[in-house]
Formats: C-alpha cells, structure tokens, sequence
C-alpha cells in the first residue's frame, strides 16, 4: 500500500512540475513576443534614425528580459534552439548603431517567428512528463 501512495505523489508531483515547467516557457515566449512587437512599432516610428534614446531604451529592455531568461529556459529546452534569439540580438545590437533598417526588421521578423514556432511546439505531452 505505501508502494501505491508513493508512486501517486511522484507521479503527482511530476505532472505538477511539468505544468509548471509548461506555464513558465509559454509566459516566457509570449512575453518575449510582446517586448519584440514594441520595439518593432519603435523601430517603425523612428526609421530614419535608428540610434536614438527610445530605439536603445527598448532594445536593452528586450535585451535584459531575454538573457535574464535565457538561463533558465536552457534547463528545459535544446540549448541549441537558444542561440537563435541570442544571434539575431546580437544582430540587433550592431544594425541600431550602423542605421541598418531592414537587417534589423529581419531579425525582427525572426524572433517573432521564433517566438510563434515555439510556442506551438511546447505543449505537455505524457513523454514531457515521463
């Protein structure tokens, strides 16, 4: 009998922390999602010159959110699918300063398209959970 409750508290707490492991990475992505539509509506309002307070104020606030995160969502996901914002942040960072609009739209367009891809692909299944 004490085999039984045992095996029902892991199996419990294990379907718990892949809830939670679930609600965290889509919280993560869709707020990264949100942090990346702002920056491109500032990046819209300020085409003609990129290197400007507003334009560097939301690329560090997207900036900060994602490394802040990024730890921790290594510890569920590929770290290999990680690098992709990483790399296009870095992008980023360079096409501001050098005025490089539509490379910086691009990047834009592939994180967002990230973002979506794996917000889809995170779902809990019975193997997430075993």
């Amino acid at each position: 009998m004490k085999d039984w409750i045992i095996i029902i508290v892991f199996i419990a707490i294990m379907i718990v922390g892949s809830v939670l492991e679930h609600n965290y990475i889509v919280e993560t992505f869709e707020t990264l999602g949100e942090k990346t539509q702002i920056f491109a509506q500032i990046i819209k309002e300020n085409e003609e010159q990129l290197n400007t307070e507003s334009v560097i104020n939301a690329f560090d606030d997207l900036e900060t959110y994602w490394r802040s995160h990024e730890k921790r969502l290594c510890l569920f996901l590929n770290h290999q699918i990680m690098e992709e914002p990483n790399k296009e942040l870095s992008k980023m960072k360079i096409d501001i300063e050098y005025n490089n609009i539509h490379e910086l739209k691009k990047s834009i367009a592939l994180i967002l398209n990230f973002v979506a891809g794996y917000r889809d692909y995170a779902v809990i299944s019975l193997e997430s959970v075993l």
